[in-house]
């Protein structure tokens, strides 16, 4: 499989030797059925960030994990007058926790205030660069199922000059970076402006309904929390993909209350057996498309 994924990478990429890394890892990593298709999306997914071909792969000293970096400015970026005109810095990390695959993306983004104000985005605050973050934590089971999936963003104004910021601490920090949990919203950083969170998650026994939650984070804690309940999606019953919203939560003396949205059952209880019941028939005929674990897994926790 390994010449196969080494096929795929874009021509840019192709100084990266996959078989060397594939050889260095433990075996246990090697063997999790979703390490070599991840190695290969996180790899792929920083040189569209960056469009450049310096990314660099390296395999802990204990084999356990591997560490994907890039110190390019990325190129993605919704002004179109800041693409490739920052300094940033990613890192993917793909490692086991258990046996679980996990896979925690950071990315931090600088900007220069004069940049920024010769486009007109003036503020109140006294900065003299800004500084853009971004936080993922995928979670794979033993089967190569997804089962978690976080996400945390932020934006902050430095008092430091540009040049004087040292943009890989900065994203690495505990400042900045949050605390993931599988099936919790992210816990804030030490510095908060407004952050934008969600966690996804599939419950275990539970797989035919995907639980997503949404908020903002300020000094204050969460607000604008909205939380929803989904179908998981017939094509993609591996990963976390929804299909129809089935409930969505509302306060209800303090506290959040699922309520079953149109008319797709009487109570939440029986739009997750409604939910499973739609599944099963459907997970069946995708049998041959699963490998015998994944679907018996399936079958057992829908």
């Amino acid at each position: 499989m390994a010449s196969d994924i080494k096929k795929s990478l874009f021509s840019g990429l192709d100084r990266i030797n996959l078989r060397e890394i594939f050889d260095s890892v433990d075996e246990s990593l090697l063997r999790h059925p979703k390490f070599e298709e991840s190695l290969m999306k996180e790899i792929n997914y920083i040189y569209i960030k960056t469009s450049n071909s310096d990314v660099h792969v390296d395999v802990s000293l204990d084999k356990k994990s591997v560490i994907i970096t890039s110190n390019k400015p990325v190129v993605d970026c919704s002004i179109p007058e800041f693409r490739g005109n920052n300094r940033a810095f990613i890192i993917s990390k793909i490692y086991l926790n258990g046996e679980n695959l996990y896979i925690d993306y950071s990315q931090g983004v600088l900007f220069d205030r004069e940049k920024l104000e010769e486009l007109g985005l003036r503020t109140t605050a006294i900065y003299e660069s800004k500084f853009e973050t971004l936080y993922l934590l995928k979670c794979f089971n033993k089967y190569g199922i997804e089962y978690s999936n976080s996400s945390y963003s932020d934006s902050y104004p430095l008092k430091q000059k540009e040049r004087e910021v040292d943009v890989r601490e900065q994203t690495l920090s505990s400042f900045h970076k949050p605390v993931f949990n599988e099936f919790k919203l992210p816990k804030g950083s030490i510095h908060i402006l407004e952050a934008n969170v969600r966690n996804t998650y599939k419950k275990e026994g539970e797989y035919s309904v995907i639980h997503t939650n949404v908020a903002k984070i300020t000094n204050e804690g969460y607000k604008d929390v909205s939380c929803a309940l989904f179908t998981t999606h017939f094509l993609f019953p591996e990963m976390l993909r929804g299909d129809k919203i089935i409930a969505k939560a509302i306060i209800h003396e303090g506290k959040y209350v699922f309520c079953v949205e149109g008319n797709y059952a009487d109570t939440v209880e029986k739009a997750i057996e409604r939910a499973r019941e739609e599944l099963r028939p459907k997970l069946i005929e995708k049998k041959d498309e699963l490998s015998e674990e994944v679907y018996e897994f399936l079958i057992n926790n829908i």
